[in-house]
């Protein structure tokens, strides 16, 4: 049986340090108003109820090609910044992150 995507969704997973959870959220804010402007269809920020330090971005692109053509293209102006300083507060480093590409069946 072969069932058609209807979109395609990236999955992120950080831990942050408690002591920085503000400014990530703030960070977080920012990321999100690019990932919109740059062609991402939808944007969430979930925070796991059991581990309220772990942290997972949804983005949500039409198909595959759409996310790697919106991968493409250049940072805004300022990210670099912001995604550096998310880095320094996310534990193990956003090297250490969990990132998961799926294909939405049922919208």
């Amino acid at each position: 049986m072969s069932q058609k995507a209807e979109a395609f969704v990236v999955m992120v997973t950080y831990e942050v340090w408690e002591r920085d959870q503000a400014t990530y959220l703030e960070l977080m804010e920012r990321v999100r108003e690019n990932a919109l402007e740059m062609g991402a269809v939808s944007y969430q920020l979930l925070v796991d109820d059991d581990q309220p330090t772990r942290y997972t971005e949804l983005m949500t692109f039409d198909n595959w090609n759409h996310y790697k053509r919106v991968q493409a293209k250049p940072l805004g102006v300022g990210m670099g910044e912001v995604y550096a300083r998310i880095a320094e507060l996310t534990i193990g480093g956003t090297g250490d992150t969990d990132v998961r590409y799926m294909n939405l069946l049922v919208g």
